[in-house]
């Protein structure tokens, strides 16, 4: 009966993975200031942060940056539409989105496509949208209001935040240095102080600098909030727990985040909290779980080498 049951979870998660998961892939400039290319990630982690608080299930940013040093690419390779489908795919998602940009005096135009992958590949929508390059949340926004609208979803417009807030935020998303990182979401933090969001990043990069007190602090702080990446707070302050032996705060932890929002990380954090306590046949049952969602290859097989 476990197995039945097992087996009905990981197919109704995976249909409901193929039903709504984004990969928003960054955007190509095409002509401005070199200082703008910050904007090729920027653009796709700011329609991904309108498409989580609708409930939209995306691949985030970080896990197509994660696997171009994997394959040991540089930081933005260009690609063409067909290996942009191909790396969707790859990462499990049922649409793209995919654009470029120009910048002319302040003035950002994008033009952008929506692909769905479900069936055959087909153009779902696209169009163009054009305004101050300092109001990126509003434009981007319309973007994710395109998608959504075309979900049959009644779209939430994301919480107001200045422009200013947003900018450095979206910087800091889109920064690869922790340092710039960490000042990014700082400068957000000073300008909007109830930024959930700026401070889970903020958290999240003061762990990997081994600033756990301020980390654990911060995301503590958060555990009872309601914003857009309160799954990933949660299972990160999980990760922090499980590494200080507090097994059944990270489990709880861990439990919480997956019903905020089921992820491929969550069910493998579980099995590495299930291998501690050498519960190697509940592991399994969450690295099965994990492998639906078609990211985490590597760290997969390594689990799976230490559950033979």
């Amino acid at each position: 009966m476990k197995r039945l049951f097992l087996s009905i979870l990981i197919l109704l998660l995976t249909l409901s993975t193929l039903c709504q998961r984004v990969l928003v892939f960054p955007f190509d400039q095409k002509s401005g200031d070199i200082k703008s290319l910050w904007l090729e990630t920027g653009l796709s982690a700011s329609i991904e942060e309108s498409l989580i608080y609708n409930s939209i299930l995306t691949v985030p940013t970080e896990h197509l940056e994660n696997y171009f040093k994997e394959q040991k690419l540089i930081s933005r390779p260009k690609f063409p539409l067909s290996s942009q489908i191909g790396l969707a795919r790859k990462f499990g998602a049922s649409h793209l989105i995919r654009g470029e940009y120009k910048i002319e005096n302040e003035t950002i135009k994008i033009n952008y496509s929506i692909f769905d992958l479900t069936t055959i590949i087909k153009k779902q929508q696209e169009g163009t949208i054009e305004g101050s390059v300092h109001k990126l949340s509003e434009l981007t926004e319309e973007i994710a209001r395109q998608f959504v609208n075309g979900m049959n979803i009644q779209f939430k417009p994301y919480p107001q935040i200045s422009n200013d807030g947003f900018e450095s935020y979206i910087r800091g998303r889109s920064a690869t240095d922790p340092i710039l990182k960490e000042v990014y979401f700082r400068k957000a933090l000073d300008i909007e102080p109830e930024y959930y969001d700026a401070k889970c990043l903020l958290a999240i990069v003061l762990k990997e600098e081994n600033e756990i007190s301020e980390s654990v602090k911060i995301l503590e702080e958060l555990k009872t909030k309601s914003y857009s990446k309160s799954s990933l707070g949660l299972r990160t302050l999980g990760e922090i727990k499980m590494e200080l032996g507090k097994f059944g705060e990270a489990k709880e932890l861990f439990l919480l985040s997956l019903k905020d929002s089921e992820n491929a990380e969550g069910h493998i954090l579980l099995a590495k909290l299930y291998l501690k306590q050498g519960k190697k046949e509940d592991a399994l049952n969450e690295i099965k779980i994990a492998e639906t969602f078609g990211t985490h290859k590597r760290e997969i097989e390594e689990i799976l080498k230490e559950l033979k």
